[in-house]
């Protein structure tokens, strides 16, 4: 069991135990809420895991409801129990469902997390769900991007997490690629690898309203 914010979480074997990574995201996640003038907010935590970082959003009172998604079925039944253990504290409605990226071909969100599996697997290594970002460390993270594109509304942002151990110089490249435009970035250093959680929006932006994102 851990704490974060006032919330209790329960932790398994058989999913991503939460981490610095997951807190630097919760941490800038949950500032840019709070900083939101919108209400009734939708959002969507892929890879939920113990679904720290999708009940952290559920807390805020600018959202109204959080999709918690994860390929993992027993993650799922985690992040279930974990919300049934903090509903008393949270402002939106959670829905849970077990997939491999967005589970609902319709649905918009107004906020996309991603805690993305980001460290590279070498040739022949087996690779865990939780871990496994592919040969370059990427590779989950660019298939998610992919559909994020389609599934941020307009003025939505998508909250990615990576390392500097992968090939991050692709990663943005592509994202730029993709459309989307970087507008914070988040990053702590750990050992070997910086870890970053970048916060970006698909939609055109004019040099003002970046310049003044940046102030």
């Amino acid at each position: 069991m851990l704490e974060y914010n006032s919330l209790s979480i329960e932790t398994g074997s058989r999913v991503y135990m939460p981490a610095e990574d997951s807190m630097l995201a919760a941490r800038l996640v949950s500032g840019y809420l709070a900083s939101e003038k919108r209400r009734g907010l939708e959002a969507i935590d892929m890879g939920t895991g113990t679904g720290i970082l999708g009940l952290a959003m559920a807390m805020d009172k600018h959202v109204r409801r959080v999709r918690l998604s994860d390929i993992n079925p027993d993650a799922v039944d985690l992040a279930r129990r974990n919300y049934e253990r903090n509903k008393d504290k949270l402002h939106a409605s959670c829905l849970f469902s077990v997939a491999d990226m967005f589970p609902r071909a319709n649905e918009k969100y107004d906020v996309i997390t991603f805690n993305a599996p980001y460290l590279n697997k070498e040739e022949g290594e087996k690779g865990e769900l939780w871990w496994d970002g592919g040969k370059e460390g990427i590779e989950v993270s660019l298939r998610f991007l992919e559909g994020a594109k389609t599934h941020i509304k307009s003025g939505g942002s998508v909250f990615l997490v990576y390392s500097s151990l992968g090939n991050e110089g692709q990663l943005l490249e592509e994202i730029n690629k993709l459309g989307f435009v970087i507008l914070e970035t988040r990053s702590e250093h750990y050992f070997f690898e910086d870890i970053r959680v970048s916060r970006m929006v698909r939609e055109p932006i004019s040099r003002r309203a970046l310049s003044e994102e940046s102030v």
